[in-house]
């Protein structure tokens, strides 16, 4: 199961993209990725003139999915969608300004190739399966009622275009979004209690206690950009990921399509 967001670009689309077409890993998140699919060669102008001390960027090259698919503006599709906070925001490639179109190319697959040596352990009817049940689960659960609503508030305030100057028309803003905020935190938090208990491997282990003791805030560091934060930098926020919890049950599902026992339950 590979993540994504519409802030994986560049490199990560293309692991992505290449995963997702060779079937060897079901693609889950916003419904695609950035959408960078361009190659960058910084030129020091200094080379050609000595008093230049800036340099430019030109875009020499574009990547292709296996495919054919450029990854250019539309990115990687999801095989299922699990939506972010980034699914509302203008921060993909075509948000900006006079973006490189998307294209194609002859695709470097073919049948001979799946049918001879792909060997994929996944299956269009698979794929389908395992987003009925994620379908399922995110109209039943709570956790994705809260995350609608987390996405709705996100979507005004990010689409807002007029500002009131009544300072106390803002003060009560401030006092509904803070209210709002706290009333995610506590229902993040209730989810969070009966998380999936989770074991690190030795490897594992080794790498988190060599981080920590190199920097004491590395751990604090490390949590994910895209959870919502707290209004205050030191406000203790729940540990609670439902796009990572969502992808966990994905692969348990998976797992029992294969005929094996999951390692957890939820």
């Amino acid at each position: 199961v590979v993540l994504i967001d519409r802030f994986s670009a560049s490199a990560s689309e293309i692991f992505a993209g290449a995963m997702r077409d060779h079937r060897r890993a079901i693609i889950v998140g916003d419904s695609t990725t950035h959408g960078k699919g361009s190659v960058q060669n910084i030129i020091e102008l200094s080379r050609l003139a000595p008093q230049l001390k800036s340099a430019v960027k030109v875009t020499i090259q574009k990547w292709y999915a296996p495919n054919g698919s450029s990854i250019q503006l539309k990115g990687v599709p999801a095989d299922i969608t699990v939506p972010s906070l980034f699914s509302v925001m203008p921060v993909a490639e075509s948000d900006l300004d006079r973006p490189l179109p998307w294209d194609s190319v002859e695709p470097m697959l073919t049948k001979v190739d799946e049918g001879a040596w792909l060997k994929a352990p996944l299956s269009i009817g698979l794929i389908k399966r395992l987003n009925d049940a994620s379908r399922r689960r995110q109209i039943e659960l709570p956790e994705f009622s809260t995350l609608s609503h987390m996405l709705s508030w996100t979507s005004a305030r990010v689409n807002r275009t007029e500002v009131p100057l009544s300072l106390n028309t803002r003060r009560n803003e401030r006092i509904e979004d803070l209210a709002f905020r706290e009333s995610v935190r506590k229902e993040l938090e209730k989810y969070g209690k009966s998380e999936l208990v989770s074991k690190e491997v030795k490897l594992d282990a080794a790498i988190v206690q060599a981080k920590k003791q190199t920097d004491p805030n590395w751990e604090k560091a490390s949590k994910s950009m895209s959870r919502l934060r707290g209004p205050l930098e030191d406000e203790a926020w729940p540990d609670y990921d439902i796009q990572l919890t969502e992808a966990l049950q994905i692969a348990c599902d998976w797992s029992i399509e294969l005929n094996k026992s999951p390692s957890v339950k939820r």
